[in-house]
C-alpha cells in the first residue's frame, strides 16, 4: 500500500549497480576465477618439494633420537643409582635422614653441611650440591 491508502503497491527500481535475481539467473555462468599471488602463482595448497618433506622427515628422527638418548640416560643413571637406597652398606655409610639435615664432624666445632665422598670419613649432605648448583 502506499501513503494514500488506495492499495496501489509501489513497485521500487533496485539499487544502482545491483541486479535483480532473474537478471542474475540470465547472465551466462562464468567459471570461477583462482585467486594469484602477486607472482602470478595460485594461492590455495600448493604442492610441497619432495626436498621439505625429507628435510622435516630428517629432523624429525634426529629429535626423536635425542630424546631417546635422554631417556635412557635416565634410565641407566637410575638402574645404577636406586639400588644404593637399599643396600646395606650405603644406608649405613650415608643414611638418608643426614642427608639432608647439618651433621657434627670430627674437626667441627658444630654441626655443619659438608660434601666430602672422599675424606675420612666420608661426609655426605645435599645441601651443598643445592647450593653450588645454585651459584
Amino acid at each position: 500500500m502506499n501513503a494514500e491508502g488506495d492499495g496501489a503497491v509501489e513497485l521500487t527500481a533496485p539499487a544502482p549497480g545491483r541486479t535483480t535475481e532473474e537478471e542474475r539467473a540470465a547472465e551466462p555462468e562464468r567459471p570461477a576465477r583462482r585467486a594469484t599471488s602477486p607472482g602470478g602463482r595460485p594461492f590455495g595448497r600448493v604442492r610441497t618439494p619432495l626436498w621439505h618433506k625429507l628435510a622435516e622427515r630428517a629432523i624429525a628422527v634426529m629429535a626423536m633420537a635425542a630424546i631417546a638418548a635422554v631417556a635412557l640416560i635416565f634410565v641407566f643413571i637410575g638402574r645404577e643409582a636406586f639400588p644404593l637406597l637399599w643396600e646395606e652398606d650405603a644406608v649405613h655409610e650415608a643414611p638418608i635422614g643426614t642427608l639432608f639435615a647439618p651433621e657434627e664432624w670430627r674437626g667441627y666445632d658444630e654441626p655443619v653441611y659438608v660434601w666430602q665422598p672422599v675424606g675420612s670419613p666420608p661426609k655426605y649432605n645435599v645441601v651443598p650440591l643445592f647450593v653450588g648448583t645454585l651459584k
